[in-house]
């Protein structure tokens, strides 16, 4: 289990220090680290399919615990800038909203609640 949180960490910091959105690097990235962590894990457990369903929820989660603690420590570098806690998460959020085309309306919210700057979704570069 240590095996696979650790991978999840490492694999947050390559995709952190490369930020890339080739869709081969991510499903090498997402697909291909779990897939060879199953295989570890085969030894320990009886079947390919519980080695499957322990490997990769633990993968995932601990992959998407460490991006939302990242994206709310004050060691990210928009940490400074205030904003509302999902946004500073994700961008769903304003995904749903724009939906419902009341996405300008919520920005206007925003900068009566914060300020001039407000963070709205993480950094890309």
């Amino acid at each position: 289990m240590f095996a696979i949180v650790a991978a999840a960490l490492l694999t947050h910091l390559v995709f952190k220090r490369s930020e890339t959105h080739e869709p081969i690097h991510l499903a090498a990235l997402l697909l291909g680290v779990p897939s060879v962590l199953t295989i570890l894990v085969l030894r320990h457990v009886g079947s390919f399919l519980s080695a499957m369903l322990t490997t990769f929820p633990t993968f995932w989660a601990a992959l998407s615990a460490s991006i939302i603690l990242y994206r709310l420590s004050p060691w990210h570098p928009l940490a400074k800038y205030p904003g509302p806690l999902l946004c500073r998460v994700s961008k769903f959020w304003l995904a749903f909203l724009a939906l419902g085309g009341k996405q300008h309306t919520y920005y206007l919210s925003l900068h009566e609640q914060y300020g001039d700057v407000v963070r709205v979704g993480e950094l890309f570069r």
